[in-house]
């Protein structure tokens, strides 16, 4: 009998799983590093993860539109910088699916991969709208 299969070996087992953990995995997102943060804010008593959510999402539409004219330049050296900028800002929100496509970006950057960097620079964008929504979320938990 597979695991699927086996029946509950506890009433544990039969509670329902954490869908805003499942939601923020399955959106690409790093819930250690949000733990963290919360951790933060649950020390200081103010908004930490909302005010870095906030603020990284200001912040995102102008690095995609300057990783996106310096990859519409061919400017790999400005293109690497910039992407390792937003996987450092990414990750640091926990945006992890968005700092690994600013990582693949960056490499081929760094590989002079020129003909790779729109293909790269897609998949920076489809990582953010994918993870937007979940971040807005995270940012409207309210404080614990």
């Amino acid at each position: 009998m597979g695991d699927a299969d086996r029946a509950p070996a506890s009433s544990t087992d039969t509670q329902a799983p954490d869908t805003e953990a499942l939601t923020s995995t399955a959106a690409g997102l790093d819930a250690d590093q949000l733990a963290s943060l919360r951790e933060l804010e649950e020390d200081s008593g103010r908004s930490v993860v909302a005010q870095l959510i906030t603020i990284y999402l200001d912040g995102a539409a102008d690095y995609v539109d300057n990783l996106r004219a310096a990859v519409g330049r061919g400017d790999i050296a400005e293109t690497g910088r910039l992407a390792h900028g937003f996987k450092g800002s990414s990750a640091t929100v926990g945006a992890a699916s968005v700092a690994r496509a600013c990582a693949a970006l960056e490499e081929a950057a760094i590989g002079g991969a020129a003909t790779d960097l729109p293909g790269k620079m897609a998949y920076v964008e489809l990582e953010l709208r994918r993870t937007r929504p979940v971040l807005d979320a995270e940012r409207d938990r309210p404080l614990i």
